[in-house]
């Protein structure tokens, strides 16, 4: 195995995300091409640049299956964490690279800015369907179903004790709500231990960062977990989400995504993330925060910061001004 794939198993082992393991092997063709060796490679990663990224994608595009703009996107979106690993594991030193990361989308210099051209000028890239962001009365009638229907509906909760129908209910019913509040993709939650719930502190624990649950979401998970000790399933050492038979939950979207589309008509988990990504940008929240805490990649990110844009593009003068009546040196001044 070259050093290369090394350092790339590492990484998806890490980040535990299966589906980076198909745009690692794009890079790792690209390099063998380029005649890298075990010698020269990580010289060669320290010099990569945005340009050389992309020119790593576009050699295997009419070679590949490559035909959507979305798989481009999760492309750039996992070779940009992939260095941002690199450089915080001190594996490389790439500062121009990482710098171009900072950039703001606006900016020429910036890596989005040059991915976002190079994707909606190529030839063969087709933009597919996307969802836009759910709106807020959307949400509230989702939770109110999610409420009444299920998750505080006595007969649910008799028959989730029995019957696989309904024990899928429920937890779907709670992965949704978990996911409004948090905006985490499936795939985090797929992850998540049963022991990052933390019952005495009222709190759960994803990717590192711990978060106040709401009370009533709170009392819903307690009563999750009663509803597993009754049907005999140690907490230790599972996953939080599981079947009824205590065996962990398929890492495919199925039973949530059927709760999902009875309930609005529309099975799409995106559109729920990027409403909460929409919210967390408009209260300030960090970029990359919201990206290690959610597990979205720059293309979502990308998305949700472009709807905010939009939405307070008439009123930029007057969201400047009382940012800057913010600093603490304004009264001073």
């Amino acid at each position: 195995m070259l050093i290369f794939d090394e350092i790339a198993s590492l990484f998806i082992k890490e980040k535990r995300v299966d589906s980076y393991n198909e745009d690692l092997r794009i890079l790792s063709k690209y390099l063998i091409q380029k005649g890298i060796t075990d010698k020269t490679c990580k010289q060669f990663l320290q010099g990569m640049r945005t340009e050389t990224i992309i020119e790593s994608l576009d050699d295997y595009i009419e070679d590949s299956n490559i035909r959507s703009q979305a798989r481009a996107y999760k492309y750039f979106s996992c070779i940009k964490e992939f260095f941002l690993w690199l450089t915080s594991e001190d594996i490389i030193e790439n500062r121009s690279l990482v710098q171009e990361f900072g950039y703001t989308t606006s900016s020429h210099k910036s890596y989005q800015y040059k991915v976002n051209k190079f994707i909606d000028n190529h030839p063969i890239l087709k933009k597919g369907k996307t969802y836009e962001p759910r709106g807020f009365k959307e949400i509230e009638d989702l939770i109110e179903y999610c409420d009444r229907k299920v998750l505080d509906d006595e007969a649910t909760i008799r028959r989730a004790l029995d019957t696989p129908k309904y024990f899928n209910k429920y937890r779907s019913a709670l992965i949704i709500k978990l996911m409004i509040l948090t905006g985490i993709k499936y795939e985090v939650i797929y992850s998540l231990m049963a022991d990052c719930l933390d019952i005495k502190h009222n709190s759960i624990e994803i990717n590192s960062f711990k978060i106040r649950l709401p009370y009533r979401l709170m009392d819903q998970f307690l009563r999750y977990e009663e509803i597993l000790s009754k049907l005999g399933t140690d907490k230790k050492d599972r996953k939080l989400f599981v079947d009824i038979n205590g065996k962990e939950i398929s890492n495919k979207v199925g039973a949530t995504h059927n709760f999902l589309k009875d309930a609005t008509g529309n099975g799409d988990f995106n559109s729920l993330i990027k409403f909460t990504i929409i919210e967390m940008i408009k209260k300030g929240i960090n970029e990359s925060i919201i990206m290690e805490f959610t597990g979205v990649g720059a293309t979502m990110y990308g998305e949700c910061q472009n709807a905010v844009n939009s939405e307070y593009k008439l009123n930029q003068s007057r969201y400047l001004d009382s940012r800057i009546r913010r600093l603490e040196v304004y009264d001073l001044l």
